[in-house]
């Protein structure tokens, strides 16, 4: 069940596993993310559940810097 939806997040709820699930797809941290996990803080006190999965995806092309981390 999707509780709150944005073009950059998302909070869904699986009751099979009683957890939420924040997904965050941004190039940079906003406060469109500090939003959604307001909200997410909110529903599980709300829904009373113990679970809060977050996922973060960064949206933007790697550096040379991230290439040369890759390299063995």
């Amino acid at each position: 069940m999707t509780l709150y939806n944005s073009p950059d997040a998302s909070l869904t709820y699986n009751s099979l596993l009683d957890t939420l699930h924040l997904s965050y797809n941004a190039a940079h941290l906003s406060g469109s993310f500090g939003e959604a996990y307001h909200r997410a803080l909110e529903e599980m006190l709300a829904q009373n559940v113990d679970k809060l999965l977050v996922d973060l995806k960064r949206n933007a092309p790697p550096t040379d810097e991230a290439d040369a981390l890759l390299q063995p």
